[in-house]
């Protein structure tokens, strides 16, 4: 990821541990109508710890270890919480997470033998608020604008591997990796890299809608706590994304994640189910009528199944 370091913020001293060109696998989706799209599917999942929020979490503690930070806090539902630990952990930088109870198990015990202190909330919200309250350095992924900074490299990476594009479906939670992918989309463009600006998906789990949309289908808990987020931070800045770009919204159920989760493992991804919401998002798309009449589309796989192992089981069992 560093060997895009002419893209990043000017940092003195960088923190990595080793953050690869993670790999595309490629498919071919073919349509109710016979149309064929070809996927490319960018694995996250095999970043050090298994998510795309590696990407943000280096450049932000670098960030932090170049201007003499040494307690931070943060607040995050598993992953940012897992990821921002271990590379604290390697800065020498003390960490305390705020996550809801609903972290998994595997994540919570990740966050503990990093050596950051976790502290249990009842709701993603609390979590938000206690982190920010906390006196410390506040280093939250979805707020701090040098974490996208980071998370643009997805999408600087795909253009190497693919070329133009022509869709991306995203996964919105936090926003992170949205802002991320929508700057890089900017600079490509400012620079030639980009003939035209692809199409944007953003993919959200039914209950959390956006300003000016309304629940479609009954709400259940999802399964893709990842992106079940309400309160976002940069609310205003993705609304006017989303509106100055003409991005589509797609709202997927728990149903559609777990399609999504067993066609991804007949293709080898282990992903959690988060990281299968955006494919989810895709198939539900072409599946309800969308006239996709792209060729190419890029698809995150934002992070891996090994930190979730109990809960795939229960909904694949299902």
């Amino acid at each position: 990821m560093w060997s895009l370091r002419e893209v990043l913020p000017h940092i003195s001293n960088v923190v990595s541990i080793g953050e690869p060109l993670t790999p595309i696998v490629t498919t071919t989706y073919a349509s109710p109508s016979g149309k064929k799209t070809t996927v490319f599917l960018k694995n996250e999942g095999l970043m050090p710890t298994g998510s795309f929020k590696d990407r943000g979490s280096s450049v932000l503690v670098s960030y932090m270890k170049s201007i003499g930070i040494r307690d931070a806090a943060t607040d995050s539902s598993g992953n940012a919480g897992v990821s921002m630990a271990v590379y604290s952990y390697v800065a020498d930088i003390k960490l305390t997470v705020y996550s809801p109870v609903s972290i998994s198990p595997e994540k919570k015990k990740i966050i503990e033998i990093f050596r950051a202190s976790l502290a249990l909330t009842s709701s993603r919200e609390e979590a938000s608020v206690r982190a920010k309250e906390s006196g410390v350095y506040y280093a939250n992924h979805s707020w701090h604008p040098i974490f996208f900074e980071g998370t643009k490299t997805f999408m600087y990476e795909a253009v190497i591997q693919v070329g133009d594009i022509d869709a991306v479906f995203v996964p919105l939670g936090s926003g992170a990796l949205f802002l991320g992918i929508m700057e890089a989309i900017k600079e490509l463009r400012e620079h030639d890299v980009l003939k035209y600006i692809p199409k944007i998906y953003v993919v959200r789990p039914m209950g959390y809608e956006l300003p000016g949309d309304r629940n479609r289908e009954p709400t259940e808990q999802t399964v893709a706590e990842g992106i079940a987020i309400k309160t976002l931070y940069r609310l205003d800045k993705i609304m006017e994304l989303i509106n100055s770009y003409g991005a589509s919204i797609v709202y997927v159920n728990n149903n559609d994640v777990k399609i999504g989760l067993k066609e991804l493992l007949k293709l080898g991804i282990f992903a959690e189910p988060t990281g299968a919401a955006a494919y989810a998002g895709f198939r539900k798309a072409v599946e309800t009528g969308e006239d996709l009449s792209y060729s190419k589309v890029l698809i995150p796989v934002t992070g891996s199944g090994f930190k979730t192992l109990d809960k795939i089981s229960r909904i694949l069992a299902t």
